[in-house]
């Protein structure tokens, strides 16, 4: 249950965090299935991208670093 403020405040980062992370397993889950079906020829592009994706998962989640500072 959430009872105050601050509660539902680490309840929506934690949704937050776990919908970002979501996006980027979904992400590397197509970037696989692509690589698969053209066997292997975008798979340097791929991989840049992916790590890419991470990067970019990573500062979205860091963008609530203020929030994150009051909920301790």
């Amino acid at each position: 249950m959430i009872y105050n403020q601050e509660q539902l405040i680490k309840h929506n980062l934690k949704l937050y965090d776990a919908f970002v992370d979501l996006k980027v397993v979904g992400w590397k889950t197509y970037s696989k299935a692509v690589n698969a079906y053209t066997f292997g020829f975008f798979r340097t592009s791929l991989e840049k991208a992916d790590e890419q994706v991470e990067t970019l998962g990573e500062n979205i989640k860091s963008t609530f670093s203020a929030v994150r500072g009051v909920c301790k």
